[in-house]
């Protein structure tokens, strides 16, 4: 009778662990039972921003997707990258300070967005949903992702 006790003092012991676990990671995850944090977000310098964002979890492609959306825009716009009128960010946008581009930007999915910003916030953004289409085709991916962004820099819009 003795060992059953102790087994089960073990168990309750190991439940209430887990429970306390989850409770303290609940309440400090972003929006979470203690609110959002109040920092506030960095503004971005003016200019465009051609982001991939992506989350913790990543799969091959997304990461190979990664790697095209680099390409096309680094091997593309060197000079405006240089000059400083265009950057190229990689977020991750579940780490914690990064929450605010789900709002600002509406981002929903993985993948590269263009943005815009005056006076440090977004006037205007995109997101290039066809690259998931485009995938299996490394050069036509480059075009599609070169074109939007020529014409994004230019204050037009291509595919809409």
């Amino acid at each position: 009778m003795k060992l059953r006790t102790i087994i089960t003092v073990v168990l309750l012991v190991i439940v209430a662990a887990s429970v306390v676990a989850l409770v303290v990671k609940e309440a400090n995850r972003p929006g979470g039972s203690q609110g959002t944090s109040a920092v506030a977000a960095p503004a971005e310098k003016d200019g465009v921003v051609a982001f991939y964002f992506h989350r913790n979890m990543r799969c091959a492609t997304c990461n190979q997707m990664e790697a095209f959306t680099r390409e096309a825009v680094e091997g593309g716009f060197a000079e405006a990258i240089k000059d400083g009128r265009l950057r190229f960010k990689v977020v991750n946008i579940e780490t914690p300070g990064n929450e605010h581009f789900v709002d600002e930007l509406k981002v929903a999915s993985n993948g590269p967005y263009l943005a815009e910003y005056v006076g440090g916030r977004p006037v205007r953004s995109k997101y290039l949903d066809a690259v998931w289409n485009l995938y299996g085709d490394r050069a036509t991916f480059s075009q599609y992702v070169q074109a939007e962004l020529t014409a994004f820099m230019a204050g037009g819009k291509v595919g809409e």
